[in-house]
């Protein structure tokens, strides 16, 4: 039982490391093109992240940046 529950609490723990959001990550406005944003490639019709520190080409916008809600 010693060795079982701390996996049991180390699990949940990884999980939700892995599925978070960056805290600092802008949200989109609730416009009209950000609305319409399905895939990355969306977002980089306006958007250039060249000049953006720990973004690369492939990377998905949509994972991090998600749409405001307006609060």
């Amino acid at each position: 039982m010693k060795r079982v529950l701390p996996a049991l609490l180390l699990l949940p723990m990884l999980a939700a490391c892995e599925g978070r959001i960056p805290l600092y990550s802008p949200h989109r406005p609730a416009t009209e093109a950000h609305q319409k944003a399905r895939v990355a490639a969306d977002c980089k019709e306006c958007h250039d992240i060249s000049g953006i520190r720990l973004h690369k080409s492939g990377d998905d916008c949509l994972k991090c940046h998600k749409l405001s809600r307006g609060y």
